[in-house]
């Protein structure tokens, strides 16, 4: 199960690469919270696998993960998260093999480079519910 979800992670990265080279053409959009929103939505179905997962040993599980991810301009690729981590403050979720897998989704990302260069820190909430 983990190696088809990487599988599906670097299929995703590949995506998204492509995604980027063409945004990289015209205008780059601006890094604000609906595009973030939007470029977060093409992990959606990794990260409910994750949880699909997780479910398999814990049929109830419910709660929120909160995940900061930092997005560095890379010359070549445009921005990549180079950092991944989930936020124990914001969180309330503590499987750790669901935390593991959507931290590590979170490296599959691709958005234009930040205009200004350098970094930018996003905390971005995820909300799971058997019941979804």
């Amino acid at each position: 199960e983990r190696s088809q979800l990487l599988a599906r992670i670097t299929q995703a990265q590949k995506q998204a690469q492509k995604q980027a080279a063409g945004a990289a053409v015209g205008k780059l959009p601006e890094l604000d919270a609906n595009y973030i929103r939007e470029q977060m939505r093409t992990l959606l179905p990794l990260v409910r696998e994750c949880y699909e997962n997780a479910l398999r040993n814990q049929p109830r599980l419910a709660g929120k993960l909160s995940v900061r991810f930092a997005i560095v301009a890379e010359r070549e690729l445009g921005g990549l998260v180079a950092d991944s981590a989930i936020s124990d403050e914001d969180s309330t979720i503590t499987d750790a093999g669901l935390r593991e897998c959507v931290q590590e989704t979170m490296y599959g990302a691709r958005f234009p480079a930040p205009r200004e260069g350098g970094e930018l820190v996003v905390s971005y909430p995820f909300v799971f519910s058997p019941d979804r």
